[in-house]
């Protein structure tokens, strides 16, 4: 089908069986996506006569089988950050399409959840709150550099929107706040303003978290709006929250 696909499908879910530990589920985004694009794109190679065919995820999430979610990881705030740092690593390796599976859902009989928003309340999951924050992200990548473990302790991404606003998205994965100085390379010494909106939680295994400082914000979030920072110097100097996804 090389010459007539219009897209390839792949569908990716971090587990088959419930992972050991918490510590594993956080690392996997940054070691599945960049194997798995370079063996696609070799197939491609070889079988497709070289044309560039996009590559679409057409469902992914954190566990194949609900009856092997026992502990209802994906329900839980450790699925909120593996959810956004695999939609970062997505974006870095070229995937064109990308859908959670899935918005709305009904739990299995041991609780756990594949969907965004309970079908029976809408109550929102934790997971949730990853997709209003990469929506505000921007259109475009932009290099970065961290000195920080991005398996085990905090992942970031910089990005621009189309108005050229700058971006950075920021994921905590420890428990512990995180102080760290941000060098935006030939941009102003001083912005217009800037502005942070952050989704946190107070452990990985917790089923409730907060948006911008409220717990159960209006169906558009307008009543948790972004706190705009007192210091928008570049460098620019933040404490990223323990456990939390941060849109800077």
């Amino acid at each position: 089908a090389g010459e007539v696909m219009d897209f390839y499908v792949i569908h990716e879910y971090g587990f088959f069986e419930a992972p050991a530990n918490e510590t594993a589920v956080l690392a996997l985004p940054q070691t599945v996506w960049g194997p798995k694009m370079a063996d696609i794109q070799a197939s491609i190679t070889q079988l497709a006569n070289g044309r560039s065919i996009p590559i679409a995820v057409t469902e992914y999430n954190l566990l194949s089988f609900q009856d092997a979610d026992n502990e209802q990881l994906m329900t839980r705030a450790v699925n909120m950050l593996y959810l956004a740092d695999t939609i970062g690593q997505m974006a870095t390796h070229g995937f064109a399409i990308a859908n959670q599976w899935n918005l709305i859902n009904g739990q299995a009989e041991n609780g756990t959840d594949y969907g965004l928003l309970h079908a029976d309340t809408f109550a929102r999951y934790p997971q949730y709150y990853v997709f209003p924050l990469w929506a505000q992200f921007g259109t475009q990548l932009l290099p970065v550099v961290s000195p920080y473990a991005s398996d085990s302790t905090l992942s970031v991404y910089a990005g621009k929107r189309e108005d050229n606003t700058l971006s950075l998205l920021a994921i905590n994965k420890t428990g512990e706040p995180i102080t760290s100085d941000i060098q935006f390379l030939n941009a102003p010494e001083l912005f217009s303003s800037a502005t942070v909106n952050v989704v946190q939680a107070d452990s990985l295994d917790s089923q409730t978290v907060t948006f911008n400082g409220s717990t159960n914000p209006a169906d558009d979030l307008a009543d948790a709006p972004a706190t705009l920072l007192e210091s928008a110097n570049n460098p620019l100097s933040y404490t990223f929250a323990p456990y939390s996804v941060t849109l800077i």
